[in-house]
């Protein structure tokens, strides 16, 4: 049968996950799931990545796991991204519009140099007219980069969390509201994004680090998708916490757009989201699930692991192989 192999690498603020994925005529197949911490270097107040030791890191579980596929995707967590509604004068063509951002825009913004893309928003005015602006830093991406290329590997393609996150959910579902919210956990927050017709309109980080939610002493974990927050006094405790600050932003939404999301879709790690879906229940109007992981998008081999411990860890990482955004 056909196959093409591609590497998704999803970086984190202390962890990285990787996934080896097939693309079949029949349906895309995660073959590899790999997750490991990163080797950090501290100077100073910044934090740079200790080359040598991920080059070493990367080329040694490419071994172990087998992992034949060399082109790779790398998708930015929310915490890397600066992401920006920009008005756009209506005289400015299309194929204008990368150059006068750059232009009159990006470099306003910061004085270092950054990637960045952007999409046309949807306008219901012809006298306005918005993209969503996204960058991230030009240094950290050749720097992965550069890694990568010593591993044997090439980056092929940069995408955004919550891009990605759209294009899983707009694959696996043909349900999907006209107006929801994602909800995106991870060990040290919530990426909230707010999609109205299929198309992101906003995004909220905030920082909720989860151990602060625990009732028990936590300790580096061998398994880094084994959720921290699973006892229910630990998941009513976070959930009422979540929800006053959550609140507040859908309220400052509400003011400025005059929506809310119809549906809460719960996805990521680090919380058991069934217990958190229970407990949400009957605190808010809106319907509320939990995002999914088909057991036939896994390879025989994963599927004995469970989907159900691999929950909706793997979202992001699925959607930004299966789009073709570059």
């Amino acid at each position: 049968m056909f196959q093409r192999r591609f590497l998704g690498i999803e970086i984190q603020d202390h962890y990285f996950k990787m996934i080896e994925l097939h693309k079949r005529k029949t349906s895309p197949v995660v073959q590899h799931v790999i997750t490991h911490s990163i080797p950090w270097e501290t100077s100073g107040a910044d934090h740079l990545l200790d080359r040598e030791k991920f080059i070493w890191l990367l080329n040694r579980l490419k071994e172990e796991q087998h992992i034949s596929a060399r082109t790779v995707h790398l998708v930015m967590d929310s915490q890397f991204i600066s992401v920006y509604k920009q008005p756009v004068p209506i005289r400015i063509k299309d194929h204008e519009l990368r150059s006068w951002l750059k232009r009159n825009v990006v470099s306003k913004l910061t004085e270092k140099e950054v990637i960045f893309d952007f999409f046309p928003m949807r306008s219901d005015s012809l006298a306005e007219r918005k993209v969503m602006l996204f960058m991230v830093s030009k240094e950290f991406i050749v720097s992965i980069e550069e890694i990568l290329a010593w591993s044997g590997l090439e980056l092929v393609a940069v995408h955004f969390s919550s891009l990605s996150l759209n294009d899983w959910l707009q694959f696996v579902r043909n349900d999907l509201p006209f107006h929801f919210c994602t909800f995106r956990f991870s060990t040290n927050g919530l990426e909230l994004c707010w999609f109205r017709n299929g198309q992101l309109e906003g995004m909220k980080y905030l920082t909720f680090p989860l151990v602060s939610f625990c009732n028990r002493v936590i300790y580096p974990q061998s398994d880094l998708l084994e959720p921290i927050l699973t006892e229910p006094s630990e998941i009513a405790r976070f959930g009422e916490a979540m929800l006053a600050r959550v609140d507040q932003e859908m309220e400052r939404w509400f003011q400025e757009y005059h929506w809310l999301p119809d549906e809460w879709i719960l996805t990521g790690e680090g919380v058991d989201l069934e217990l958190l879906r229970e407990w949400l229940y009957g605190h808010i109007p809106a319907k509320i699930s939990v995002d999914q992981l088909p057991d036939y998008m896994l390879s025989r081999k994963l599927r004995k692991v469970s989907s159900k411990r691999l929950g909706a860890s793997l979202s992001i990482l699925i959607g930004s192989l299966l789009s073709g955004r570059k």
